[in-house]
C-alpha cells in the first residue's frame, strides 16, 4: 500500500467523523448556519487532499 493511499484513507476517516460531530450540532442550530459548515468541511477536506497529493 502506498503512503498516498494511508493519507488519504486518514483524511477520509477525520473528514467522516469531523461531518458526524457537525450533524450532530446542526440538529441544535438553523439551517444556514449548517450549510456553510459543511461547504466548509468539504473545502478543508479538499484543500487537505490536494496539499497531501503534492507534496
Amino acid at each position: 500500500m502506498k503512503k498516498g493511499t494511508f493519507y488519504l484513507l486518514i483524511i477520509i476517516l477525520t473528514a467522516t467523523l469531523i461531518y458526524n460531530i457537525f450533524s450532530k450540532v446542526e440538529d441544535q442550530e438553523d439551517q444556514d448556519s449548517s450549510e456553510i459548515k459543511e461547504e466548509y468541511i468539504l473545502y478543508q477536506v479538499m484543500g487537505t487532499v490536494g496539499s497531501t497529493r503534492f507534496s
